[in-house]
């Protein structure tokens, strides 16, 4: 099967994959995703099961402009960073739709990632993996031009 049209509109989907050099997070944010992405949902769906026994090995680094990519308060920060502040401390990149409620849009942004000389490619994981790496530093960028 695949995420449909109807699902990626409607839900906020936490995508699990890997390029060459790090383990990623993506939060689809309600939009749409690469072709790639929504025929891997059983890959994606499978690998979610296994999260919950990953321990929290990792000092976390966050986006210093999140309150300007965002146009949040910072009263709103705490909430919003939760999962992707959690993600980050198991290993993973962990990434957002920018523009929300833009089903189109593709711009995305890194969140919170493990910080520098930490990150080791877990070994014996099941995950899609994807040939270009995603940008490892905090500009926006469009996931299409990484993901086909």
């Amino acid at each position: 099967m695949a995420y449909s049209q109807i699902e990626q509109s409607t839900l906020d989907l936490d995508l699990f994959l890997r390029d060459k050099n790090k383990h990623i997070h993506i939060a689809s944010g309600g939009g749409r995703i690469p072709i790639r992405l929504a025929n891997s949902d059983n890959v994606i769906e499978e690998f979610k099961t296994s999260i919950g026994n990953l321990e929290d090995n990792f000092e976390v680094e966050i986006n210093p402009e999140l309150a300007q990519i965002l146009n949040i308060e910072e009263n709103g920060m705490a909430s919003y960073l939760n999962d992707f502040v959690s993600y980050a401390k198991q290993g993973f990149y962990s990434y957002d739709k920018t523009k929300i409620g833009d089903f189109d849009d593709m711009t995305f942004h890194l969140v919170a990632k493990p910080k520098n000389g930490q990150l080791k490619l877990m070994k014996n994981i099941d995950i899609l993996f994807i040939q270009n790496n995603l940008p490892e530093t905090f500009q926006t960028f469009k996931l299409d031009e990484y993901i086909e």
